[in-house]
């Protein structure tokens, strides 16, 4: 399945890897796929159709850098934000379970090397870090709660970065909601 969590997740990649500038990097065991994929079962699946999927930047800290960049990064922010995204889920895809989503949130970047630290659900709730690292040294931490409806996914993400030119730590929150059926001829549609 291609469902919405991953391009929650390249969002925040891209931004944190994309700005190369952010937070504290533990190591830990990573999870397996296996389990990851087994927990991830326990997840509503989303229903067919088309989602549209929106971000909203919450909070951005870039200790030491002057506030002309921070503001500048907002802006940068706001503008990508202001552009909502559609795509089609099927009926295939959905039920193909959970096992491509979870091989693609661990690559949801190119350039970036990411495992999962923890991956948890209950009762429709997502809990789950994910430790990423990069070239030039940059390594980020991002931590996903949120709420997966059958229509509805809002999930918080709460990036830290370390490495780069400077740290940065940003709070970001993704929503993608079913708008209606499919708008394509895409085989098996919602």
């Amino acid at each position: 399945m291609r469902p919405i969590i991953v391009p929650l997740t390249a969002l925040a990649l891209s931004s944190v890897f994309g700005l190369s500038a952010c937070g504290e990097s533990e190591q830990s065991e990573p999870v397996a796929v296996n389990d990851i994929v087994a927990e991830a079962q326990k997840l509503n699946k989303p229903m067919p159709g088309q989602y549209r999927s929106t971000a909203k930047l919450l909070e951005i800290d870039v200790p030491g850098m002057p506030d002309s960049v921070v503001e500048q990064v907002k802006k940068q922010m706001a503008k990508a934000q202001s552009q909502t995204s559609e795509q089609c889920l099927t009926s295939a895809e959905v039920d193909d379970g959970w096992e491509d989503m979870v091989k693609n949130m661990n690559n949801a970047t190119e350039g970036a090397d990411c495992q999962f630290d923890k991956f948890k659900v209950d009762d429709g709730n997502l809990d789950a870090q994910m430790t990423c690292s990069a070239a030039a040294g940059i390594a980020a931490k991002i931590a996903m709660t949120g709420t997966m409806e059958p229509e509805k996914q809002v999930m918080t993400m709460v990036v830290s970065q370390s490495g780069g030119p400077s740290n940065m730590n940003m709070k970001l929150e993704v929503t993608n909601e079913r708008v209606g059926n499919c708008t394509g001829s895409e085989a098996g549609a919602g």
